[in-house]
């Protein structure tokens, strides 16, 4: 079927009168990709499937080791900073992070299960991230600074 498809452009070609545009000749590349994929499948079978744990192991490696600031690890630790410190008391939670950034945070909260939702006499306490030098904070992890309004 692969061999059929890359025959068919050049077919095509010789019907068609004017000039062939290069999408014509790009439109084969997928083929040739794949019929030269299954032919280094087919002789590396085994060596392929080596390869590639061995480059997945590597890879959730870089992750898990990676100390970029950011990391769960991090947001872990923070959270559990403020857990310790709350009691048990209500606090309002406020992100200074992009919106972006936000991702997990609420699992986080429900798994320390810290009282953000309460909206009497709740302490606010600032997330941060990234923190600058400057940046008023009172604990940091990675970088990720936790602020308490006072």
């Amino acid at each position: 079927m692969l061999l059929l498809w890359m025959m068919a452009f050049p077919i095509a070609g010789l019907f068609y009168q004017d000039d062939l545009p290069e999408y014509y000749f790009l439109m084969q590349l997928p083929a040739l990709v794949m019929m030269m994929s299954d032919l280094i499948y087919q002789q590396l079978k085994q060596k392929i499937i080596l390869i590639f744990s061995f480059i997945t192991l590597v890879s959730l490696g870089v992750v898990v080791s990676s100390a970029n600031g950011y990391a769960l690890k991090q947001k872990y630790q923070a959270l559990e900073y403020i857990y310790n410190r709350s009691a048990n008391r209500p606090v309002e939670i406020i992100f200074d992070i992009d919106y972006s950034e936000q991702f997990g945070w609420n699992y986080l909260l429900k798994y320390w299960q810290i009282n953000n939702t309460d909206r009497e006499k709740r302490e606010r306490i600032h997330l941060v991230y990234p923190f600058y030098p400057e940046t008023i904070r009172d604990a940091e992890f990675g970088k990720i600074g936790v602020y308490y309004v006072r």
